[in-house]
């Protein structure tokens, strides 16, 4: 699956054809399908980024089922779909010493939350404040805009955070494992 299948879950087809379009932007024009999701620590190569998005997508949506007032699917879709994608934004390949291609930061104006909201806006994306936060607080409020607090911080940004960090240090095609792991919790998280 490519995040684009995760965008036709959405329920809302007036917002699902915005987030498609979006997407269809970030693939046509800032290379979403070969870009890392990051430099080192997790999917450092050639498509990283869509794998690592998909699987945030799947551990969310599982962390989701199992806490007791669980969100909305489409909260958890917009948020867990668009928590990374400023990322085209912030990565680029550069040719190392060796000539071997790695990942490297590019320098912009804005964090990279900043511009998913920009995107948003520019294709018409209304957020709920709640998804708003976890977009902001997805990688551990560490960002400047996190820190800024635009938002007030909503429960929904723990799961978010959760299947991001899940993603990021156990993803890598170990998912299946994972959430076979997941799975086995009778017990709702309180």
């Amino acid at each position: 699956m490519t995040i684009m299948d995760y965008i036709e879950q959405i329920d809302n087809s007036v917002l699902r054809e915005k987030v498609k379009n979006l997407f269809q932007y970030l693939i046509d024009k800032k290379g979403w399908m070969k870009k890392p999701a990051g430099k080192k620590i997790h999917h450092a190569y050639k498509g990283g980024l869509d794998v690592h998005a998909c699987e945030v997508v799947e551990f969310a949506l599982k962390i989701n089922e199992m806490v007791k007032d669980s969100y909305p699917k489409q909260d958890i879709l917009l948020a867990s779909i668009l928590h990374d994608a400023g990322k085209p934004y912030t990565y680029l390949w550069k040719t190392d010493e060796k000539g071997k291609e790695v990942a490297d930061s590019q320098r912009i104006v804005c964090s990279e939350e900043a511009m998913v909201f920009r995107l948003c806006a520019k294709y018409g994306i209304v957020l709920k404040p709640r998804v708003m936060s976890a977009i902001e607080m997805a990688h551990g409020g560490w960002s400047q805009q996190a820190r800024n607090w635009r938002v007030s911080p909503s429960p929904l940004f723990a799961i978010i955070h959760s299947a991001d960090m899940l993603s990021t240090y156990l993803g890598h095609g170990g998912i299946k494992d994972v959430m076979k792991e997941i799975s086995k919790g009778e017990k709702k998280i309180e």
